[in-house]
This record gives structure tokens, C-alpha cells and sequence, in this order.
């Protein structure tokens, strides 16, 4: 704003103090048009540049916003992939230790089995060795 100091001409005939600078009434109470229309293109000018740097905040607000937004898009597909990757390595380590459990029985059935025929031969083979 442009600091003027003037008096308005009725002041200065009637001989009183007048002075206006940054309003458009002086302490008398005389109007000056000139200094009204600029202190409302300031104005104007203060709402524009403000205007205009809310709109830039505004923007710049947005793309973060849509790069977090993004980021987290990401972090939940990575998530759900994590999950899905836990559960079916679970479900492969149960069939395995099923797998495992049953291979164990028949094994010891098995070996049972074996020392069964081992101690049927060993009690069969004295009287064999008996009567040699």
C-alpha cells in the first residue's frame, strides 16, 4: 500500500487538520475515495496471493496423500501375500509331520514285525542247532 499524506480541500478552507494516509477516513471524518479503492486492490491482492498459496499447500497436501494412499495399497497387498504365504507353508508342515507320524508307525510295525520273525527263528534255531 502506498503511504499518502494528504488534505482533503474542505479541511484545509475551514482552516482544520486533515490528514489521511493508509485509511480512506482521515480523524475528521473526510472520505477519500482514492485511498479506499487502493486499500481494496490490496485487499484483493492479499486474498489472491493467500488463495494462491493455500492452493499450492492444497497440492502439495493431495499428492501426499495419494502417495501414502499408495503406500498403503502396497503394505496391504504385501500383507494379504505374507498371509497367504504363512498359511500354506503351515498347511505343508502338518501334511509333512502327518506324513511323517504315519511313515514312523509303519516303520515300528515294521521293526515289530521283524523281531517278531527274529525271535520266532532264534527260538526255532536251538532245537535246529540241537540236533546237529
Amino acid at each position: 500500500m502506498v503511504n499518502r499524506s494528504i488534505k482533503s480541500g474542505e479541511c484545509v478552507r475551514q482552516g482544520r487538520p486533515c490528514v489521511a494516509s493508509s485509511a480512506a477516513f482521515s480523524s475528521c471524518g473526510c472520505f477519500f475515495p482514492f485511498l479506499y479503492l487502493d486499500a481494496m486492490f490490496s485487499l484483493v491482492n492479499r486474498i489472491i496471493v493467500e488463495s494462491k498459496r493455500l492452493t499450492k499447500e492444497e497440492e502439495t497436501a493431495e499428492e501426499l496423500l495419494s502417495a501414502r494412499r499408495e503406500a498403503l495399497r502396497k503394505a496391504q497387498a504385501d500383507l494379504e501375500e505374507s498371509l497367504n504365504r504363512s498359511e500354506r507353508l503351515r498347511r505343508q508342515k502338518r501334511s509333512l509331520l502327518r506324513k511323517g507320524n504315519a511313515m514312523a508307525r509303519l516303520c515300528m510295525q515294521e521293526l515289530e514285525e521283524l523281531e517278531e520273525q527274529e525271535r520266532s527263528a532264534s527260538v526255532a534255531a536251538p532245537s535246529v542247532d540241537a540236533s546237529h
